[in-house]
């Protein structure tokens, strides 16, 4: 599959931040976009699992909530299970 996507200027800004911070400006669009779908993949995964994606800051002791449009609309399948199997 062919993907072609234009972006504006802070979207190549985010792109060259991303590269950096990872020590890789030398990444290819392929790597830096499988890694992405590799992690939005694994968050689906764990949204459908009825999970939080979070970031946690153990020094702190707290957590923020990844949140996203799509998180929101992942429908959870444990959820969905119990549901169907009544009481």
């Amino acid at each position: 599959m062919r993907i072609q996507v234009q972006l504006d200027k802070r979207g190549e800004e985010i792109i060259a931040e991303i590269k950096q911070a990872a020590g890789r400006d030398d990444m290819s669009y392929r790597e830096l976009f499988e890694n992405a779908m590799a992690f939005l993949y694994w968050a689906v995964q764990q949204r459908q699992a009825g999970r939080t994606i979070a970031s946690i800051d153990e020094k702190a002791e707290n957590y923020r909530e990844v949140t996203m449009p799509l998180f929101d609309r992942v429908n959870p399948k444990v959820k969905a299970a119990v549901a169907a199997a009544g009481p």
